[in-house]
């Protein structure tokens, strides 16, 4: 995947925010990092759900990218569900998932995500995901 981005212009869409991103594989979690901090944003990274709760209660947090994959390992082992898990109503989060299958819809929506990012996942797409997941949560108050 090309990920070079031109800087001419010296514009950084996620400038200011800060992202919490909750991802187990550690290709994509160096990848999205580093796509997050050329366009401006700092970035939080978490590879256990345990390890993104205690930093979404330490810190403010904008938006929060969180693999499905990793919140159904950790519910299974748990025992729990997705309820239980401590995540604030008041943070945009946006699904990651291998593909969409019918099984993640559901995690999707109990995790109350704005949307829904599938891999591989493009340059292009993620900032204005980001922009219109915290767009949502300003206008409905929740994603769901």
């Amino acid at each position: 995947m090309n990920i070079y981005k031109e800087q001419s212009t010296g514009y950084q869409l996620l400038a200011g925010l800060k992202i919490l991103v909750l991802e187990d594989e550690l290709d994509n979690l160096t990848l999205l990092s580093y796509i997050l901090q050329v366009e401006g944003a700092g970035v939080i990274v978490a590879n256990s759900v345990s390890e993104a709760v205690n930093q979404l209660q330490c810190q403010l947090i904008n938006v929060a990218l969180i693999s499905i994959k990793a919140i159904e390992k950790y519910i299974s082992i748990k025992n729990i569900n997705i309820a239980d898990i401590e995540i604030p109503k008041y943070i945009p989060k946006i699904a990651m998932v291998d593909s969409v299958r019918h099984s993640d819809w559901r995690s999707i929506r109990d995790l109350g995500c704005c949307a829904c990012l599938s891999k591989p996942f493009y340059y292009d797409q993620i900032a204005p995901l980001i922009i219109g997941a915290q767009e949502v949560m300003e206008l409905h108050g929740n994603c769901v």
